[in-house]
């Protein structure tokens, strides 16, 4: 038999696994349907994903200024549209950020 103090560690043990179990659950449920949303999410990795989002946040918050994008985050984005330039990506950015900038003042 197991003490006491044993007996309780056990079941906390059993009771935290089944909250992480359940946890787990709902992260796969959400990656699911992120991934079902946006579709070119399946393309990378949570690495590459993250390299993306560092990448195109500092893009963003020079307002796709005169900084170049690395080489490694356009091929990833080349990987998508074959003949994407960094500068039809700053472009986008630079609208994007004047059209949320038009919804903000607005």
């Amino acid at each position: 038999h197991f003490p006491c103090a044993l007996l309780d560690v056990f079941e906390l043990l059993q009771y935290q696994a089944k909250v992480m179990e359940a946890d787990l659950e709902n992260w796969m449920n959400e990656i699911r349907t992120k991934r079902d949303m946006f579709y070119e999410l399946n393309y990378y990795t949570t690495p590459q994903l993250l390299a993306l989002s560092e990448e195109l946040g500092q893009l963003s918050h020079n307002s796709g200024g005169s900084s170049s994008i690395k080489a490694g985050v356009m091929n990833l984005l080349r990987g998508i549209s074959r003949n994407v330039t960094s500068e039809e990506i700053k472009a986008l950015f630079k609208k994007h950020i004047n059209d949320m900038a038009c919804i903000f003042d607005s």
